[in-house]
């Protein structure tokens, strides 16, 4: 069972990986990580029961980037959206969904 600061590695059928590296408790993510998907994206923040809960950063492979609150794993709370395109967007989430505007 992993407890404190550890390092998990996922292989598929090649040798691109998803991983993560921080902290864990009961063996499972929790406290501040990073977890990376081998399709280049990643998320580093906190993380509470496995699941992103507080404060996170998400970096989508295209360039998208997402800074904000996060809650049971998914966008929720203030935060701003940075598409890859350059267009802003923020303000207040509910389940992955912007759905107050404050800055655009």
């Amino acid at each position: 069972m992993k407890e404190g600061k550890g390092v998990w590695k996922k292989s598929g059928s090649d040798e691109i990986t998803n991983t993560y590296e921080g902290e864990y408790h009961q063996d499972m993510k929790h406290g501040i990580g990073e977890f990376r998907w081998a399709s280049g994206g990643y998320y580093k923040g906190s993380y509470e029961y496995d699941a992103k809960m507080g404060y996170g950063e998400m970096y989508w492979a295209d360039g998208s980037i997402y800074r904000g609150q996060w809650e049971g794993g998914i966008q929720n709370g203030l935060g701003i959206m940075i598409f890859s395109n350059g267009t802003r967007k923020a303000g207040t989430f509910k389940d992955n969904v912007l759905v107050e505007l404050l800055m655009n």
